[in-house]
């Protein structure tokens, strides 16, 4: 399968079933932001950290998380060639990559996702 770079602003269980689940299917993640330090990390630095690797090949995708997911699309959406979106369903995810060539999916965890 393919390499994916996953980051979150806090270490919340849906970041953890993520990584989880993508390792269960046979892909290699890298984790970045709180994923990696086990404690918050600011969401701006995890958007741009994920596109950043994405743009650089380290990974074929990326998955970022914070409450909203809208400041770390912002944030990814900064580094030059990534295209990133906020993904609140399945439909919605495989929308964006399918009609808009996403990179990188962003996910949210407010109330009302």
């Amino acid at each position: 399968m393919g390499r994916v770079v996953v980051g979150s602003d806090d270490v919340y269980p849906l970041a953890r079933f993520v990584v989880d689940y993508l390792k269960s299917k046979g892909f290699e993640v890298i984790v970045v932001g709180a994923l990696k330090t086990g404690s918050y990390y600011p969401w701006p630095d995890v958007g741009f950290e994920v596109g950043e690797a994405v743009s650089r090949g380290e990974a074929t995708f990326g998955i970022a998380i914070c409450y909203t997911g809208t400041g770390v699309s912002i944030a990814a959406n900064k580094v030059k060639g990534v295209r990133a979106a906020l993904c609140i369903d399945a439909f919605t995810a495989r929308a964006a990559r399918l009609w808009n060539d996403t990179m990188e999916r962003c996910k949210c965890l407010g109330v009302e996702c």
